[in-house]
């Protein structure tokens, strides 16, 4: 999976940061933009998920392109639905 951790340092210095602004404004700026640092972890590793599933999905498809078990597509799919919220 990819290295979140910058991202994960980042949302965790706004979460201390945010108790320490001058007004409700700020902080609600600071909470956000942790947010927005945990949003984009959870979409990196959803992609590599994504990609991971795509690979075994590769691994054990047929030259003609079909699936050697049914299960695999309902993981796929599961895994587009995830990525797409």
């Amino acid at each position: 999976m990819a290295d979140n951790s910058p991202h994960l340092r980042e949302a965790a210095e706004c979460l201390r940061h945010a108790p320490k602004q001058d007004s409700v404004a700020g902080s609600s700026a600071m909470a956000q933009m942790a947010l927005a640092h945990a949003a984009l972890v959870i979409a990196t590793e959803l992609a590599a998920l994504r990609e991971e599933v795509e690979a075994l999905r590769e691994a054990v498809t047929d030259r003609d392109g079909f699936a050697s078990a049914d299960h695999l597509r309902n993981i796929n799919e599961w895994v587009e639905r995830i990525a797409k919220a």
